[in-house]
């Protein structure tokens, strides 16, 4: 049988359409695959692009929201800062009409003023010999550095008000229920001569100026003198006035022959002299007290210090 005979050529074209089949059903399966998957990258990308949006709406509404809340904020941050200005102006104004109310027709701060004060306040005692006023040179050193350790310890560094030490007793004061005072030398100088012993904020202010005007018209040495010729010591039949007045009361002696644990004592009495002119026990503590604080501000050396402490110091106490 020939290769070339009708039958084959009838096979043939059976196998040709068949295998032309084949292809275009495969042709035809690859184009709906790729028309597939073009369809899926397509709803895919359609699908980020439409999250993208969202999500970017979602951050767009966020800052917005953050901004407005941001603004608001920041309005009533202003609004509270104009209140508080105003009402700093308004006390500012008040404090200054109040300050010059209080200051107003106030006598000037000289030494011959205040040492005329002092020799008045004696005088008032009907005591003929609470009227000596002595000069610093006849004061002993030790009795100067005792009352300024434990009364103004930066008093030859101030100028009239010490700030530390009003702070520190304002922080005290608030978390302790004993009370601290921040008052230096000048401005119980102040309150002993010029204004009284009421606690109100108008003496206060009137001895903070009274300090003030002290270190522009006088210099330390005599602010010193002054203050300690006109410390309250006690009472003995009468008021007690001045280191010299209580050297003579206390130890029977003349105020230049204080030795280092008498100058100490009689400078711890004006704290409280109620209790340390009366209690020895109590007096002798307050002077080691004082002592110390010696040795700590290096007014006399450890050994000084040690030999005082273990020192008796006789004092006449008050009735």
């Amino acid at each position: 049988m020939s290769y070339y005979d009708d039958n084959n050529k009838i096979r043939r074209k059976k196998v040709s359409s068949s295998s032309s089949n084949t292809r275009t059903t495969s042709r035809t399966t690859t184009v709906n695959r790729d028309s597939r998957s073009r369809s899926n990258d397509t709803n895919n990308k359609r699908r980020e692009v439409n999250n993208k949006t969202a999500k970017n709406n979602r951050i767009s509404k966020r800052k917005k929201l953050k901004k407005k809340k941001s603004k608001k904020f920041l309005r009533f941050i202003k609004n509270i800062l104009v209140l508080f200005l105003i009402v700093g102006l308004i006390a500012s104004a008040t404090l200054t009409v109040f300050v010059n109310l209080s200051l107003k027709g106030g006598p000037t701060m000289s030494y011959s003023y205040l040492k005329q004060k002092s020799i008045a306040l004696k005088v008032n005692t009907n005591d003929p010999e609470s009227l000596k006023y002595v000069d610093m040179v006849d004061i002993p050193v030790n009795l100067r550095n005792a009352v300024v350790s434990i009364e103004d310890e930066r008093f030859d560094k101030h100028k009239g008000i010490d700030s530390k030490a009003l702070a520190r007793s304002v922080i005290h004061n608030i978390f302790s229920k004993s009370t601290q005072g921040g008052s230096t030398i000048e401005m119980q100088l102040s309150k002993n001569l010029v204004t009284d012993l009421d606690q109100t904020m108008q003496r206060k202010i009137k001895d903070m100026y009274n300090a003030k005007q002290m270190n522009k018209n006088m210099n330390k040495r005599e602010i010193l003198e002054l203050y300690l010729n006109s410390i309250y010591l006690g009472s003995s039949k009468t008021p007690i006035y001045g280191v010299a007045k209580g050297a003579q009361v206390y130890f029977g002696k003349d105020i230049k022959d204080l030795d280092l644990g008498e100058c100490a004592m009689l400078a711890g009495i004006t704290n409280n002299p109620k209790l340390y002119s009366k209690d020895y026990e109590a007096a002798k503590n307050r002077r080691n007290v004082i002592l110390y604080k010696m040795k700590q501000l290096k007014y006399i050396t450890n050994d000084e210090y040690e030999v005082a402490k273990k020192k008796e110091t006789p004092m006449k106490t008050s009735k």
